[in-house]
């Protein structure tokens, strides 16, 4: 079983009531643990609120094993800040959670990663869209929350979003936050 939330992002005694897991070939699942790694080091660097500073804490420490990995994290800081996105390990990882949750919810079996597009937040979702998510997953509200949109769900609003699938809202430690497109089978995933 692999968890579609990685449980390194659960700082210790933070671990939500049922984590959420899907099956997953052994190999694969080992695959991915530098950049579920990665995905930690960046988005507790960048969170701002309790779970993300213990998750810290435990990164920091971490780096007296690897000091490389440390170095690594330094040398991607852009102005005394950390973008997760610009971290290929990162972005991997996020693209392993969404592939997860389309798993979870019914969406797809084996979705391919090249389906799937993220990206930064540039833009708030309405507040009258927010009822339109299928999908909403929140697994310790400090650590992990999730919408996830089906674009054929949204009726008119999603014309001229046929190449998409869904939309996902990923917010991690309650500022971390990413878009995630998944393409439609076939098609290439493209940003709005």
């Amino acid at each position: 079983m692999d968890h579609v939330i990685p449980r390194c992002l659960y700082p210790s005694g933070w671990a939500p009531d049922e984590y959420l897991t899907v099956p997953s070939h052994q190999a694969c699942n080992r695959g991915f643990s530098k950049s579920e790694m990665a995905l930690k080091e960046d988005i507790s660097a960048a969170g701002s609120n309790d779970a993300a500073g213990a998750t810290r804490t435990s990164v920091l420490r971490s780096f007296k094993k690897d000091r490389q990995r440390g170095r690594d994290l330094l040398a991607r800081l852009d102005k005394d800040r950390i973008y997760p996105i610009r971290n290929p390990d990162t972005v991997r990882a996020l693209r392993e959670v969404i592939r997860g949750l389309a798993f979870y919810h019914g969406l797809f079996i084996a979705l391919p990663e090249d389906l799937v597009t993220v990206s930064h937040t540039q833009f708030e979702i309405p507040p009258a869209f927010l009822s339109d998510a299928r999908i909403r997953e929140v697994r310790h509200a400090d650590v992990f929350e999730c919408l996830g949109f089906v674009i054929d769900d949204l009726s008119d609003e999603g014309a001229g979003l046929d190449d998409s699938h869904s939309f996902w809202r990923l917010r991690f430690y309650d500022r971390v936050r990413f878009d995630a497109w998944i393409a439609m089978p076939g098609k290439t995933p493209t940003l709005v």
